[in-house]
């Protein structure tokens, strides 16, 4: 596969994917109790969750790492939007 291809395969799949999510944490009733705060959080971490991921699972088998990496961006992203500020207070 080249390089390109792996992109559009990972843009699509990941995409779509992380849009699922999103929407599958909002049906939860759960959600509906959080904070309005707390459910903008979620729903952000929801879509950045695989941001790290580098295609899907089929292509080059599992990359077990993707979910530290996701992580460390999400942290850095939510640092910048003033999240983590925001749940600490």
């Amino acid at each position: 596969l080249t390089m390109v291809r792996v992109a559009k395969v990972k843009e699509t799949f990941v995409a779509r994917h992380s849009i699922i999510v999103v929407a599958c944490v909002m049906k939860d009733p759960a959600f509906a109790n959080l904070s309005p705060k707390l459910q903008n959080v979620l729903k952000w971490a929801s879509l950045l969750h695989d941001i790290a991921k580098y295609s899907k699972p089929i292509i080059e088998g599992r990359d077990h790492v993707h979910p530290f990496k996701s992580a460390s961006v999400v942290l850095s992203v939510f640092e910048q939007l003033g999240f983590i500020q925001d749940l600490t207070e």
